[in-house]
């Protein structure tokens, strides 16, 4: 038995740009062979060579990628894998650079009625 042709790449692939983070988001191919998983890579623009970010299942079209630098233009690429391999690229037509700031999102405060403390909480006890 022969196995499955390669898939094809995968389309209409996006990046939503955060704060040290890349959130990468993709349709399956159109028609084709079938799709076992996607595999995202991401490079600093003009480097040599590319990280896997993830490798994942069929059912799964989006990644986010955090932990990069901000202020920093990143490419991006996806492609869909299936048991005869990995299949043609999809590139993110433009690199995308991050923003510059914090790495993670502050706690909402929030005061509680009558006493005039904020409080830190993530359910509001008071």
């Amino acid at each position: 038995m022969e196995p499955p042709p390669l898939p094809g790449a995968p389309v209409y692939v996006s990046v939503t740009t955060g704060v040290g983070a890349l959130v990468v988001l993709w349709a399956p191919p159109l028609g084709g062979a079938p799709v076992s998983g996607y595999v995202v890579q991401y490079r600093e623009q003009g480097a040599a060579s590319w990280v896997t970010a993830a490798t994942t299942g069929a059912g799964v079209t989006f990644h986010t990628i955090d932990g990069l630098a901000g202020g920093t233009t990143y490419e991006v690429r996806v492609a869909a894998r299936n048991d005869s391999g990995v299949g043609d690229w999809a590139t993110v037509a433009r690199p995308v650079t991050l923003l510059v700031g914090t790495t993670r999102p502050r706690r909402r405060r929030h005061t509680c009625a009558g006493r005039g403390r904020p409080v830190m909480r993530a359910r509001r006890r008071c």
